[in-house]
């Protein structure tokens, strides 16, 4: 979140921020399942497929961008003990 997004955000009273995290988190879950669906049963062709990616990949920036507005991500310099998203621990991350 940058720009005039992340001064909208700073604006917001604490309830309504919670409640912006609370939306998108369940989007991004919402859409995790349906994408994990249709990988299970093989379901990957055409516009739709693709239409659930981008909608995906914009759930999960949208995330993400909140994540890091709340200073929730570490960063992996600075802590060795961090996992990783695959579980290998930073320290041990090919380079």
């Amino acid at each position: 979140m940058t720009g005039p997004a992340m001064l909208e955000a700073k604006k917001m009273p604490e309830r309504e921020k919670r409640y912006l995290a609370y939306q998108r988190l369940r989007n991004l879950d919402s859409l995790t399942a349906v994408l994990m669906q249709q990988v299970a049963y093989g379901d990957l062709d055409g516009q739709g497929w693709r239409e659930l990616c981008a909608a995906h990949r914009q759930a999960f920036e949208q995330w993400i961008n909140h994540a890091e507005s709340k200073s929730l991500l570490v960063d992996r310099e600075m802590d060795p003990l961090l996992v990783t998203l695959d579980g290998i621990p930073s320290d041990k991350t090919p380079k």
